[in-house]
């Protein structure tokens, strides 16, 4: 279960976070998720990922299956809530 604290998402599986301003998270057709207006979304760096990614301490950290599990999850329950909503 992804839960929200500021403007920081925690992804349980993984214990690792990713930052989105205000909260807000946008997919488009190729997959890709986004924050804001003009944000990458992706989870930060852990240490495992950096000796992983030597070659850039701003490479993107891939999403583990239980993270993008959590993140659609998330995703499905405010749009439907929107769906929802009166």
């Amino acid at each position: 279960m992804i839960r929200q604290k500021t403007d920081f998402f925690v992804l349980e599986s993984t214990g690792r976070e990713a930052y989105a301003n205000c909260g807000f998270v946008g997919i488009n057709d190729d997959l890709e998720l986004s924050y804001g207006y003009d944000g990458i979304f992706v989870p930060y760096l852990t240490k495992i990922d950096i000796v992983q990614n030597k070659d850039s301490l701003f490479a993107k950290a891939p999403w583990t299956p239980q993270e993008r599990t959590e993140i659609a999850n998330y995703m499905i329950d405010l749009w439907t809530k929107f769906k929802e909503e009166k």
